[in-house]
Parts: C-alpha cells; sequence; structure tokens
C-alpha cells in the first residue's frame, strides 16, 4: 500500500465518481478502479458500493477516509518542510564570549529578517566547548576566535584581533616603555576561565617563555575581570574590543605587547562531515571520492609498518606484529573486487550514524556577512 493509492481513494471517495476522480488525477479510468480494487483485496474490505452506476461510501471507506486523509496531509507537509529546509529549518549556532557579544546578535537578526521561518538557536560558551559540540553534532556552526585545535573541524579565518594587557589606572607597567615578559610575573593575574581561546594564548606565550601561569582570579565574564582590574586587584589581558570602552572611560589602562603573540585569528567552524557548501556536497554525502579504496601501506601504523631488526633470538611480539602486517597487505588487495562490485550500490548511500541537517550553504554564508560587518580592527585603543 502506497501513498498513491491513498491518494486515488481520497479523490474518489470525495468526487464520489471513478471517472470524475480520474479526470482530476489525470489519469486513466481502469488505473483508478485498479487502484482502488487493489485497496479493498489488501484490507480484505468493501471501500464503496457499486449500484449501477452510482458509487456509494461503505462504513469501512468512511473509517479509512479519515485515516489516509490524515496520513496524506502529513506526508505533503514532510514533503514540503523538507524541500524548503532552508527557509524553515532548524540552525544550531555557537559563538565564544566576544564574538558572541558585538558581532552574532546583529548577524542572527539579519539572518532572521531574510528567513522569518526559520529557527535560530544560539548558544555563547566557551572555545572548549563550541569544538566538542561541533564533534558531536550539537552546532552547526560556531564563531571562535583564536586555534581550532580539534580533528575533523573546517576553520575559515574571516578577521582578526588583538589581546591588550589591561592595567589599573596609573600602575607601573602602563607607564613602562617597553613590557617585557618577565614583568607580567610580578603582578596578580586575572584571567579567563580554562578552555576559553583567551586563556589558551597565555597559557601558550607563558610556557614558551618558561613562565609559570598562576592566576589569582579566574572569571569567564570579561566585564568583572575588568572592574577587578579597575578596583586595582592585579592585571589582565583581555581582547581589544571588550577594553575599548574602560579605556576610553578612564576606568583602566591598556598597553600593547610587542609581537604576533598576541594577535589571533577569527573562524566561522564547522563539522568537515558537512563538506565545502560551496561545491554544494551540503549534507556529507558520500561521493565518488569516498568509496572504498585498498589500504595503502603508508597507512599501517608505524608500530607495524616499521619491524625493527632484532639481532638473533625469537620476539614473540615481533613475530605477532609480522603476522599482522601480512594480513594486513593481503586485505589491501582483497578489497579491490569488492569496492567494485558494490562501487554502484554505495555511491549516493548516507553515511553511517545521523545525518547533518544544517541548510544549504549557511556556514559561507554567516562567515561572508560576519566577515562584510566586520570593523578592522585597530592597532591600538
Amino acid at each position: 500500500m502506497t501513498i498513491r493509492h491513498m491518494k486515488i481513494f481520497i479523490q474518489v471517495y470525495t468526487a464520489e465518481s471513478i471517472t470524475r476522480a480520474a479526470e482530476l488525477l489525470h489519469m486513466t479510468q481502469p488505473a483508478v478502479t485498479r487502484a482502488i480494487r487493489e485497496m479493498e483485496r489488501y484490507y480484505g474490505v468493501c471501500l464503496f458500493e457499486r449500484i449501477g452506476r452510482r458509487l456509494g461510501r461503505t462504513a469501512a471507506g468512511e473509517e479509512f477516509y479519515a485515516h489516509a486523509l490524515h496520513i496524506v496531509e502529513a506526508f505533503d507537509r514532510m514533503e514540503n518542510e523538507l524541500r524548503d529546509w532552508d527557509e524553515i529549518g532548524k540552525l544550531r549556532v555557537g559563538a565564544t564570549n566576544t564574538l558572541g557579544t558585538f558581532f552574532l546578535p546583529e548577524v542572527l537578526l539579519r539572518f532572521q529578517g531574510q528567513y522569518p521561518k526559520l529557527e535560530v538557536v544560539s548558544t555563547v560558551t566557551n572555545a572548549d566547548i563550541l569544538q566538542s559540540g561541533l564533534a558531536n553534532n550539537q552546532y552547526d556552526l560556531a564563531l571562535i576566535e583564536g586555534i581550532v585545535s580539534m580533528p575533523g573541524l573546517h576553520a575559515e579565518p574571516f578577521a582578526q584581533d588583538r589581546l591588550l594587557l589591561i592595567c589599573p589606572p596609573g600602575h607601573a607597567l602602563a607607564q613602562k616603555k617597553k613590557i617585557l615578559p618577565s614583568d607580567l610575573g610580578r603582578y596578580p593575574l586575572l584571567l579567563r576561565e580554562k578552555g576559553s581561546t583567551t586563556r589558551i594564548l597565555l597559557e601558550h606565550y607563558f610556557f614558551s617563555h618558561h613562565m609559570e601561569l598562576k592566576p589569582a582570579m579566574e572569571s569567564c565574564n570579561p566585564q568583572a575581570l575588568i572592574h577587578a582590574v579597575g578596583c586595582g586587584l592585579g592585571i589582565s589581558f583581555l581582547p581589544e574590543r571588550w577594553a575599548a570602552q574602560p579605556a576610553g572611560e578612564g576606568a583602566v589602562a591598556v598597553r600593547e605587547m610587542e609581537g604576533d603573540d598576541f594577535v589571533r585569528e577569527n573562524y566561522a567552524v564547522w563539522h568537515v562531515e558537512l563538506g565545502d557548501p560551496s561545491e554544494g556536497n551540503h549534507l556529507g554525502m558520500p561521493e565518488d571520492g569516498d568509496l572504498p579504496r585498498p589500504v595503502p601501506r603508508a597507512d599501517i601504523p608505524r608500530e607495524l609498518a616499521v619491524v625493527p631488526a632484532q639481532a638473533g633470538g625469537h620476539d614473540p611480539q615481533l613475530e605477532q606484529i609480522r603476522r599482522v602486517q601480512a594480513r594486513l597487505d593481503e586485505g589491501a588487495g582483497a578489497l579491490e573486487p569488492i569496492r567494485r562490485d558494490v562501487g554502484q550500490e554505495w555511491a549516493g548511500q548516507p553515511p553511517a550514524g545521523e545525518m547533518r541537517h544544517l541548510p544549504q550553504g549557511f556556514q559561507h554564508r554567516i562567515a561572508d556577512d560576519v566577515r562584510m560587518r566586520l570593523p578592522p580592527a585597530s592597532s591600538g585603543v
């Protein structure tokens, strides 16, 4: 029994005529009659009473009509929603603190104006949580400052920003001509929480200069850190856009650190399984290049591919490795005929696991939109 059968039945039921239903469906009368008889045989009931040239509805037909109408309407609604998924789908966006505060609201407001039926769910949190969420299909897109380190994520840069040293007004570092890395260890450090891109950058900077990073205060709220610095509790590092207003008001003093260590890229990030939206493979469907291939020897783990020579004696572990390696070599050649046989069936099938549902091209569209609306970062405050 198919949706087509139900649509034919509904048309016959409402028209109370095989001839009229066939005209409305652009079908022949025998084809409509055959579909009704197939349904009656399938369910073992009589859906219509034929009295001469008149067609009457039976009690079974009335009951079936109520169910068929509901099923067909649900099916049509599903098809329309999936075909218009760009317009009425769901977009899950995440952003780190700075990008989520200064850029994401305006960008999402513009998208909601263009796609009013699109459901947008946004989250502002730190980079570690966003990268894990992208990998676990909790987000479709994330705007992240700094390093994107998790495998399987595609990161497209769209802007840069700079971290500034923030000091209390009149602080010694604010008056110093050149600030050395060793100067930073002399004062209490008020820093962002672990997992934030700002914290990760500072951890790398202190490690590269053989210094221990021991914060006196941690907070996920940049404004809390700015207020604490203004009160004289210590020094901090924050993005230029957070520091501009309080520095202009005289609440804190800011200094640029020399070198490129404190310059960060901002990225639009999504999972590589989504594919490059500009290439049209938006749902990660397998293509010819994704078909199984024989395992090249270079892909064998180093521990198996390189077996050190043993000077005399019998090493059971090395023998085991050699046996595994020989089986891998045999299996690589055996995959090729299997690939040829199943290649056609494999092509076009969805990958294992849940398919991602991001509307087509939205990653690039949001990245481009942020890039266009992003004012160039100044070299100072």
